[in-house]
Formats: structure tokens, sequence, C-alpha cells
């Protein structure tokens, strides 16, 4: 069953950034029909998913705030050799229809994403972040198997790692799919550019606050290191 009620987050709705989006999403509507208006996210929204979280009552909530400062340390030495920004370009898609190699069928897809760069080098130190904090929540039985349905485990580098890091750009309304073939082969390696990280957030699913964005419960502040619960 789905009962996730938190999930530690990367906002991405830093100004510049949105701007790249809603050009994307102009040029899109100016080539199609405007009828995909509302298979579109709330870009004031954005965000790269870490982990999906099952708090439903404060003691629970308590304790993943817990894990997240019991690896400040941690981050902070990540983070001591410059700041991390990420590169979202490109586009893809999931959908229910796979073929025999597990790529996802474009013409039926339920999510259209922009891709984050996996290889540059501010991504390789980003997984060290996302290493640490899974493997805490790990040691503090916050989250168990179903939980890491979208983290890996890399043998090479001994460290988690997000199987498909992404931002969700477009759904599938209605229990309808979207045909995305054409909007993939026109706008595929789209620049959406580079953004810097600068919060780590546990964040209530499926609310959202005055600012159009979900309600954080809590926020670790990378740069500079302050909390606010």
């Amino acid at each position: 069953p789905d009962d996730y009620t938190h999930f530690i987050s990367i906002p991405f709705t830093y100004s510049k950034f949105v701007e790249r989006l809603n050009i994307f999403k102009k040029k899109i509507l100016l080539d199609f029909e405007d009828s995909l208006e509302a298979n579109f996210v709330d870009f004031t929204r954005t965000h790269l998913t870490v982990l999906m979280l099952s708090l439903p009552t404060k003691e629970k909530q308590d304790k993943a705030i817990q894990a997240l400062e019991k690896i400040n340390d941690k981050i902070q030495a990540i983070l001591s050799k410059g700041p991390i920004a990420l590169i979202v370009q490109h586009l893809e898609c999931f959908s229910s229809i796979q073929d025999n190699k597990g790529k996802h069928d474009r013409a039926a897809s339920r999510l259209i994403y922009a891709k984050i760069n996996a290889r540059d080098a501010d991504y390789l130190r980003f997984t060290e972040i996302v290493n640490a904090i899974v493997t805490q929540f790990l040691d503090d039985n916050i989250i168990g198997k179903r939980e890491l349905s979208t983290i890996q485990y890399n043998n090479t580098t001994k460290k988690y790692e997000l199987k498909h890091p992404h931002l969700t750009l477009m759904r599938g309304r209605d229990n309808k799919t979207i045909d995305a073939r054409k909007i993939i082969e026109s706008f595929g390696y789209f620049d959406f550019g580079r953004q810097r990280i600068q919060n780590i957030d546990i964040s209530a699913r499926g609310q959202f606050d005055k600012d159009n964005y979900f309600p954080v419960s809590y926020t670790h502040l990378t740069l500079p290191t302050i909390y606010s619960v």
C-alpha cells in the first residue's frame, strides 16, 4: 500500500531554473497541442526526490529529523570541497509498458522527466550525500526494502545511489498516458541548466503551503549549516 506521508527532496525552485522550465513548457505548447498544458506539473514544486518515507506519527518524524542531524558532519565534509550544482538536461519517460530490454514505451508514457546528468563531477559528490542519507536511515530502521525501490547499491563504489535521478515535468492525467515520441524527438536534448543544491528537505506529501510548495517539516540548510524545525 502507498502510505508514504513524507519525502526527502532537493528543491529545484530557484527563479532562473524555473524560468528555463517555463521556456521549455512554452516551446512544447507552441509546437504541440495546448491540451497538453494540463499534463505539466506545477514548476513551483519542482524537486529531486531522494527517499519516500512513511512517518505517520510525530515520534517517527522526530526520528527522521534526528537521522539527518547525525550526518551533518559528513554532509559538511562533502561540501567543504565547494558547492554542488547539478546539471539538468535531456528528456526521457517512464511507462507501464517496457520491452525485454527494459526500455519504456514512449507512445504510452505515464511520466515525462528531465534527466540529472549522472556523469558530472558534482553529481558524483552528490551521490556521497545520498549514500550518507540512505545508510543512516537504514541504520536507524526508518526505511526498509520497500523504500529502496528507487535506490541502487553500486558494487564498484560501495555506495547507495539513485536509480533514475530526474525531475518530473509532465504526467498522464485521469488514467490516460502521453504519447511522448514527438516531444522527446523534438526536445530530447533540451538543456535546463544547472542548479546549486541549497536545501535538503523533509517535506509533507500531498499538502501545499502558502507558497504552493510542500510543507517542510525540517530543512537541512547545507550552506551554511542552520536547522529549522
